[in-house]
């Protein structure tokens, strides 16, 4: 069963392939970062029972995969089918570092333990 709760005019224009939420240590909030088939990764927060649009996080050529975030929940990482990952500052919404990952297509950033550690599932053509 299907329920929509709440309709985001911010939200993204077709699916979300990836989610991934935690908590802030600046600010005990809670970021919730979304990957989509259009390319594009969402920032969002929650307090108080309510969520928030933060910004659109625009750099991936093609649909987004896998999101992650920190365990200090201000940086995130995301994986597209364009080959790349990006590593994105959530208090700024502005894109730290491009990781070219070509010519494979990186399905998975399952971690991010610090902004300079990453890990991360390749699958390379057959």
């Amino acid at each position: 069963m299907y329920q929509q709760i709440h309709k985001r005019e911010s939200g993204h224009e077709d699916s979300i392939w990836s989610v991934a939420w935690a908590r802030s240590e600046k600010d005990n909030s809670e970021n919730i970062v979304t990957g989509g088939v259009d390319d594009l990764v969402k920032s969002w927060n929650w307090r108080d029972e309510f969520l928030d649009y933060k910004a659109t996080l625009k750099g991936h050529q093609l649909g987004v995969v896998s999101v992650t975030i920190n365990a200090a929940g201000t940086v995130a990482a995301s994986s597209s089918l364009d080959s790349t990952i990006k590593l994105w500052d959530l208090d700024s919404s502005k894109q730290i570092k491009s990781i070219d990952a070509g010519p494979v297509d990186c399905w998975t950033v399952p971690s991010l333990q610090t902004a300079s550690t990453l890990a991360a599932g390749l699958t390379a053509e057959r």
